[in-house]
């Protein structure tokens, strides 16, 4: 009797996609970017910083959330057994000890619609900077105004640091400007904590995502047990390998 061809689902652990799953560096890594008013842009082999946007925070105020936000969460390589009242009290101290932070230094590494303008107006070229790019050539360039009167190369494509504003502050009188800094900080707070809320419902007993698993993917394959079936099979293949040759656009029929 004739045996059919069959049909068998292979469970393979899919370990890349499990640790995707748990890796939130990447995300992290662009929302703290997105503070800072850039993005990467690929150039080649190497990849760029690009300027989109006024940054709302200084450079080193977004790295130290970043890195508060990196030892908080739960991530895969330092799993925990967080029940329902430890993450509330865990969540709650946190939530409290950051808004403190933020509150003292967060509110001084806020960076001012002012603040930013004076920014750009030092980028303008020194005239009293000119000097010869290269000695065989009569050609001049000039030193901006941060490097001449601080000693400080910049670029708009560059992250704004904590000393540049500091510098700008108070050289220009903005030591004790006032633009609605609880509102600015309120919202970067909340979506930290909340990101941080999430990093901490991956633990042991929480889990969200069930990382504990390995992903698996099922793919279909086919078991022959019968000898025609297998030269019908090595049959189709011939034909399909000839359609590819003489199919329309190689000489064949359509």
């Amino acid at each position: 009797m004739e045996q059919k061809a069959q049909a068998q689902i292979n469970t393979l652990p899919d370990f890349t996609s499990a640790l995707a799953l748990a890796e939130s560096r990447t995300i992290v890594d662009f929302i703290i970017r997105d503070y800072c008013g850039l993005v990467e842009v690929q150039n080649g082999n190497s990849v760029d910083l690009q300027r989109i946007s006024r940054p709302i925070i200084t450079f080193e105020f977004a790295k130290q959330i970043q890195n508060n936000v990196y030892a908080e969460i739960n991530r895969i390589t330092a799993r925990t057994d967080f029940g329902e009242q430890q993450l509330q009290k865990i969540m709650l101290i946190g939530a409290r000890a950051m808004s403190e932070w933020f509150g003292v230094v967060g509110i001084d590494n806020l960076i001012s619609p002012k603040a930013w303008q004076i920014a750009k107006y030092l980028l303008q070229p020194d005239p009293d900077s000119k000097y010869k790019k290269d000695e065989d050539n009569d050609e001049y360039c000039y030193k901006t105004y941060w490097e001449t009167r601080y000693n400080i190369y910049w670029e708009y494509n560059l992250p704004f640091t904590s000393e540049m504003l500091t510098i700008i502050k108070e050289d220009y009188g903005l030591t004790d400007e006032s633009f609605g800094q609880d509102v600015i900080l309120r919202p970067i707070f909340l979506a930290v904590r909340t990101f941080i809320e999430g990093g901490l419902n991956r633990s042991k007993n929480h889990l969200t995502l069930d990382y504990e698993k390995v992903i698996h993917k099922e793919t279909i394959g086919q078991t022959i047990d019968n000898e025609t079936t297998k030269k019908e099979g090595a049959m189709q293949s011939i034909k399909n390998g000839l359609s590819k040759l003489f199919g329309p656009g190689n000489g064949g029929n359509s």
